[in-house]
């Protein structure tokens, strides 16, 4: 087994980028541990100078320890951008993103902003239209962007060292709980307050995998590849308005075709692998968190992966204030913008289908919330991927229904999700609505148990009881 280390410029003579941070809870609390860890580095590419938060009393004690290390603790955004800080650090909810931004770079500071980029293209051409009147960077926060591996990995790719790609797909089953739909007031949600949030799987946890498949498949060092066509299967077994699970298949201007097969209605994780496949017979495989293996031939080339992917995105961030967004590879707002098109392709292509109840397991979950998982969802979606086609296009499914398909080239406008098809889909509830008490769709369920369909799967995908 053959692998193969990378090496990163030198930046050791640029000075460290002062940060402001939004927020000292959640997700933006292991963000402000990371700029920490960072400025106290041998060669630090990053400091927190000022933080911000409308609810300094939930975090009284971090204020106090972040405050003793010299950080200003401020309630306001506004009051956060008159310090002397050269870029803001955005872990918010989806739909502040845009403003945030903008608000950011009308002060007259770099953004690094969280992913999805934002909840539709819309913004995010509004994103791209403030960065440049600001001529200031924009980066999104798809970590795996920065692995030293994947950045040679993408070049050689382009090169065509190992032809050109014809298939991706992409598999990610990661269990959610109510407890992670609770957690908020937008999870699971098209919008808040006016504004598109379209929070998924494909858009939120997951994201950064599909976006890193468009990315490799991009023809362009810096660009992702833009598909001009879905074919969608939105599904739903928890009480939210968006989709938990999907099958989307993506055609791209080459020709070639890219499956996704996402859930969080499951009961086995299964971290996110994606595989590329070339004409030249070349097969590479992304296994999140571990390596990038490519096989050419009998040939196996192994390329290993950072545990401290934030080190190179800080370090990438440092470099695109210092020296400008040509000067090191990163997530820009344009290869970002190609994963909210698809995005949003996909939830106008097809409405979001109930999975009836009867194939949907209650029980509890490693969190002690209750989980729903869709029966047999996960050798479904393996079997799925390894056929290079949609869960409806399989006969182990029998709750899904037709994919919807839509034409995205040129795609500039999210015009809302798909309607649904006003009937109920559980006895009990009101025309219209489901038991859940949300919009249901009209779902032609095949006369199939669902011990019929585990049947109908391949052994070497079935799950064993437990």
């Amino acid at each position: 087994m053959e692998q193969t280390a990378v090496a990163t410029n030198d930046m050791s003579h640029l000075t460290p980028v002062r940060f402001g941070l939004t927020g000292l809870g959640g997700y933006a609390a292991y963000v402000c541990d990371r700029i920490l860890e960072e400025h106290g580095s041998a060669t630090p590419t990053a400091g927190l100078l000022a933080i911000c938060d409308p609810e300094l009393e939930r975090h009284a004690r971090r204020s106090q320890e972040l405050q003793a290390r010299g950080v200003h603790v401020v309630r306001t955004f506004e009051e956060l951008l008159n310090f002397d800080i050269e870029a803001v650090w955005l872990p918010l909810p989806i739909d502040l993103h845009r403003p945030y931004t903008e608000m950011a770079l009308n002060a007259g500071k770099a953004v690094f902003c969280e992913k999805p980029a934002a909840g539709c293209v819309d913004d995010v051409d509004a994103m791209i239209a403030a960065r440049d009147r600001a001529r200031l960077p924009v980066a999104i926060g798809f970590q795996d962007m920065y692995q030293p591996s994947l950045v040679a990995l993408k070049r050689r790719i382009i090169t065509g060292e190992f032809g050109a790609p014809v298939a991706a797909t992409v598999i990610g089953c990661w269990p959610r709980s109510e407890r992670y739909y609770g957690r908020n007031d937008w999870a699971g949600k098209f919008r808040r307050d006016g504004r598109w949030i379209m929070d998924s799987p494909a858009s939120n946890a997951l994201a950064h995998f599909m976006h890193l498949t468009l990315f490799l498949l991009g023809p362009a060092e810096g660009q992702s590849a833009p598909p001009v066509e879905v074919a969608a299967e939105l599904y739903r077994a928890n009480r939210i308005e968006n989709y938990d699970t999907c099958s989307l298949r993506y055609t791209l201007a080459s020709g070639a075709r890219v499956f996704v097969a996402y859930t969080h209605a499951c009961n086995v994780n299964i971290d996110p692998i994606i595989t590329v496949e070339t004409d030249r017979g070349a097969r590479i495989r992304y296994i999140a968190g571990r390596q990038i293996e490519i096989l050419v031939g009998e040939k196996l080339e192994v390329l290993p992966l950072s545990s401290h992917p934030h080190r190179h995105m800080l370090a990438g961030f440092q470099q695109w204030v210092r020296n400008g967004i040509e000067s090191s590879p990163g997530s820009s707002l344009e290869a970002a913008r190609v994963h909210v098109v698809s995005v949003n392709a996909a939830s106008e292509a097809a409405p979001v289908v109930d999975v009836p109840p009867s194939f949907i397991d209650v029980g509890p979950s490693s969190d002690n919330a209750l989980l729903r998982s869709i029966r047999n969802i996960v050798p479904a979606m393996q079997l799925a991927v390894s056929k290079k086609c949609l869960l409806g296009e399989l006969a182990v499914a029998p709750w899904t229904a037709p994919a919807g398909v839509l034409p995205i080239n040129g795609y500039s406008h999210f015009a809302g999700p798909h309607k649904p098809v006003a009937k109920p889909t559980t006895p009990g509830g009101p025309s219209g609505t489901s038991a859940a008490g949300r919009p249901s769709v009209s779902v032609t369920v095949q006369a199939q148990s669902s011990a019929t369909a585990a049947a109908s799967l391949p052994k070497s995908v079935v799950p064993k009881p437990a």
